[in-house]
């Protein structure tokens, strides 16, 4: 599955380890970890929907959610040898990391292609915001702005007047196949 890989290769890149997830009933859950520079385990599980999307939210989640001072305050009683200053290094190496994991997820450009009629297009559940077409023979861009409190219908008629503007030197009609290619 591509999106699996796209999620694997930006964990790799990060220096996060992970097994291939587990899914069960719609909901995919996957334990990833790294070695810190004080050689102990720094590792969590995200469990998200079979979407980037929702992986990315998750592991948004996950970063604001971690306090440094929490992290190195209930890490204090066990730390050994440690000092506390080097659990507290520690802690703030963790917060990095996942600074560093979430900065990679909403950098991250994950492209797709896929056939659809303009119709088809026109519907597809899609969380722009702002539109901007455009057809590769050039000079006949549209911009468009879809508001969040638009109702689907109102949404699909944009996109699908927007595609149709777009392709009006060519021969096009709502049932016309295009080629399309969508970035995340």
């Amino acid at each position: 599955m591509r999106l699996q890989k796209d999620i694997m290769n930006i964990l790799d890149k990060t220096g996060f380890n992970c097994i291939e997830p587990t899914s069960e009933k719609g909901k995919y859950n996957i334990y990833i970890n790294s070695r810190t520079p004080f050689n102990s385990d720094f590792g969590f599980y995200v469990v998200y929907d079979d979407s980037f999307q929702s992986f990315k939210k998750a592991v948004s989640k996950i970063c604001y959610a971690f306090d440094i001072d929490k992290d190195a305050e209930k890490r204090i009683p066990i730390r050994g040898s440690a000092s506390i200053q080097t659990v507290l290094d520690e802690s703030k190496w963790k917060k990095e990391k996942l600074d560093e994991l979430l900065a990679a997820f909403e950098t991250y450009i994950m492209e797709a292609t896929f056939t659809f009629t303009v119709s088809k297009l026109a519907g597809y559940n899609s969380s722009c915001i702002e539109l901007f077409a455009d057809y590769y023979g050039g000079g006949c861009g549209v911009y468009n702005r879809i508001d969040e409190e638009m109702g689907r219908e109102e949404r699909v008629d944009i996109i699908e007047k927007m595609i149709l503007q777009v392709m009006e030197q060519e021969v096009c009609d709502k049932d016309t196949k295009l080629l399309v290619q969508l970035s995340y």
